[in-house]
């Protein structure tokens, strides 16, 4: 598994385009793209914030401990969520220049108003950007299924 080319790709489609960073809450594409298996339960608590520079993973005291040890080697950096999720990743997108951020189409109602609610930036969506990636497997993916 190699978070550094999902990021990339990630971070790739994001380059001089709108929007400027993207919100990703679905757990599967958050374990998908940090890598982090063995980490996060099937409940929302845990997305990513991704810009061009910008690679955290926001999450809540439970699961802190166990992120920050799946992160050590990685791009990404854990941050805790002190309050939502949502008002985490405000926080990160104001200090990251705020703009426009990208959200899953998967991304419940009340997650999204919370989210424009609480942020500088305007939400846009985004359908399937790491479904898309998600569906071409590396080899050691291959090598697993197999």
């Amino acid at each position: 598994m190699n978070a550094e080319a999902r990021l990339a790709a990630v971070r790739a489609r994001l380059a001089g385009a709108e929007p400027g960073a993207l919100w990703v809450s679905a757990i599967a594409n958050v374990i998908y793209l940090t890598g982090f298996d063995n980490v996060f339960d099937e409940s929302a608590n845990a997305a990513c914030l991704i810009t061009g520079d910008v690679a955290r993973v926001y999450t809540d005291s439970r699961y802190l401990e166990a992120a920050e040890h799946a992160a050590d080697g990685t791009p990404w950096t854990v941050v805790k969520a002190k309050d939502s999720l949502e008002a985490a990743a405000c926080t990160g997108l104001a200090g990251a220049g705020g703009g426009t951020v990208g959200f899953e189409t998967s991304l419940p109602y009340a997650r999204f108003r919370a989210l424009a609610a609480a942020c500088g930036a305007e939400p846009v969506p985004v359908e399937a950007w790491i479904e898309e990636a998600r569906a071409v497997k590396e080899p050691a993916e291959v090598e697993r299924i197999a």
